[in-house]
């Protein structure tokens, strides 16, 4: 015997099941495509922020060859007034003590340099660790509303959208599950071929079709608790969603705060800079005339070193808080 048979079978009316599966596989789509999205500006924003720490490693190494050469070119001048008798052992030692700890003080800057730059190749996924970096800190002044920081970051962040979709998927499921008894109507059809030999001709040929109604009877309940499951899942994340706003909003307003402190101090800090290499140049000059002692000048160097320490850690600080707010508001 031979048979051959083929069969359809056509949902008519699913009580709207079909669609809310279907859109349910659409809105986890685009909940999927935020969370790339998210995880795409937190690269991003790491990556910054490792590069702003490798720029801040080189140029605390810069300004500690900086005072290394200062203070060592100091040391020269006092060796020379010692062997002139212009100058005591003890303002000798003095100097050599202060020059062996710059001397420490730079080497701990360039493993730091080191490790900063490793790290930052390490994100950037490269396999060659011979290669040159370019970039330094700069100051691009900005002008920033917070109020309108808010409002974009709510507007912008993947991570509201996704709430936003979740609570989508959260009312989809609700319908879903009070769809469990409700009647629904399917036609079917089937058509076959019989002979009790392979052959081309005398096949027998039937059909049949069909239209199937099935309706619940009594499901113990179990679509009323489903729904009201549901119904518990939706008011869930609509707590979790105003809870997620106010955790944003702190967000945002923490990044402006950083980035109002580190703009105000950069002026001020390029000022001390300025002053505090004036400072030392007047600071030299006098103390080659005997006007002005050793440890005046050490206090000169000390200051100027301490003043681009400060200035550049505020041009680090600044541009950190940029990327924040870029961050915090879903750029």
């Amino acid at each position: 015997m031979y048979d051959n048979k083929i069969t359809l079978t056509q949902p008519v009316f699913m009580w709207w099941k079909i669609y809310c599966a279907n859109r349910q596989a659409t809105l986890n789509y685009e909940c999927t495509k935020e969370e790339y999205r998210k995880i795409k500006q937190k690269i991003i924003y790491k990556t910054q922020e490792t590069f702003y720490k490798y720029a801040l490693a080189k140029q605390m190494v810069l300004i500690s060859k900086e005072a290394f050469d200062v203070t060592e070119s100091h040391l020269k001048v006092i060796e020379k007034f010692y062997d002139e008798g212009k100058s005591s052992s003890y303002d000798v030692s003095l100097s050599r003590v202060s020059l062996a700890n710059i001397k420490t003080a730079l080497i701990r800057s360039e493993n730091g340099f080191d490790l900063a730059k490793h790290s930052l190749i390490n994100i950037l996924n490269v396999s060659e660790t011979n290669i040159e970096l370019v970039g330094e800190l700069q100051y691009h002044p900005k002008e920033f509303d917070i109020d309108n920081l808010i409002n974009d970051a709510l507007i912008n962040r993947p991570e509201i959208k996704q709430t936003s979709l979740q609570e989508d998927i959260s009312k989809l499921l609700v319908k879903l599950a009070s769809t469990g008894n409700k009647p629904n109507i399917v036609v079917s059809g089937y058509t076959e071929w019989q002979n009790t030999k392979l052959e081309s001709k005398n096949w027998y040929n039937s059909w049949t079709a069909m239209a199937l109604l099935t309706m619940p009877i009594f499901d113990g309940f179990s679509t009323y608790q489903k729904t009201q499951q549901a119904k518990a899942n939706v008011e869930q994340v609509k707590l979790f969603i105003d809870s997620l706003k106010e955790d944003i909003k702190f967000e945002v307003r923490t990044a402006y705060l950083n980035y109002k402190q580190a703009n105000d101090s950069i002026e001020a800090n390029k000022e001390n800079v300025d002053a505090a290499k004036g400072n030392l140049t007047t600071a030299q000059e006098r103390f080659q005339l005997g006007l002005m002692t050793n440890i005046e000048v050490k206090d000169a160097q000390l200051s100027l070193t301490q003043a681009e320490t400060n200035y550049i850690q505020a041009l680090y600080d600044y541009n950190v808080a940029i990327a924040s707010l870029e961050y915090a508001i879903g750029k």
